[in-house]
């Protein structure tokens, strides 16, 4: 049973406790063993993070090196991620693990994949499995389990019609765009 670590690196919802309870349960329906640590969320609530970025910082890297966490999961995107990147280059994780979630998470995709050499699924995070994408979760059980995942892409011109390979990374471009040079 894979062991998901949710964490809240960027900002918040309404009813965040209720949130989270609900997608704690969603994710144990679906097989997967779930933990968050108890500072999640500061109270009262900030207006836009999930907490001070002391606090989200310790709950990246508690994720990181707990040997048991195999996914790590973001409640929301937002704003925030960012704040805990370049901290973060300093920990050592304890085993491979997998970075999933979207938006300003991206920056965490790039800290996987770049400096920790890890895998990342720029998919949904739990807000939005949750509320909009509930059915994605068995997609994302297949590539956990290392089901093949194909996309058919269809050329739109004739230079894009040559045999191509290569790595596809996902991420908000905006976030891309301004991590150029960093």
């Amino acid at each position: 049973m894979k062991h998901i670590r949710i964490i809240a690196p960027s900002s918040v919802t309404l009813e965040p406790q209720k949130k989270l309870a609900e997608m704690v349960e969603f994710l144990k329906s679906h097989q997967f063993e779930v933990s968050v640590l108890d500072d999640i969320f500061v109270a009262p609530p900030l207006p836009f993070y999930a907490n001070i970025r002391e606090i989200r910082l310790k709950q990246f890297q508690d994720a990181l090196l707990a040997p048991e966490v195999d996914i790590i999961w973001a409640f929301r995107g937002g704003y925030g991620a960012a704040e805990i990147a370049i901290p973060a280059m300093d920990i050592i994780p304890a085993g491979k693990k997998i970075m999933i979630g979207f938006s300003d998470i991206t920056v965490l995709h790039l800290l996987f994949n770049q400096h920790y050499k890890m895998l990342s699924i720029h998919g949904p995070v739990l807000t939005s499995l949750l509320d909009k994408h509930p059915s994605t979760i068995g997609k994302i059980q297949d590539i956990l389990n290392g089901q093949k995942q194909s996309i058919k892409l269809n050329p739109q011109n004739d230079a894009a019609k040559a045999n191509m390979s290569g790595e596809l990374v996902g991420g908000n471009l905006t976030m891309l765009a301004s991590m150029i040079g960093t």
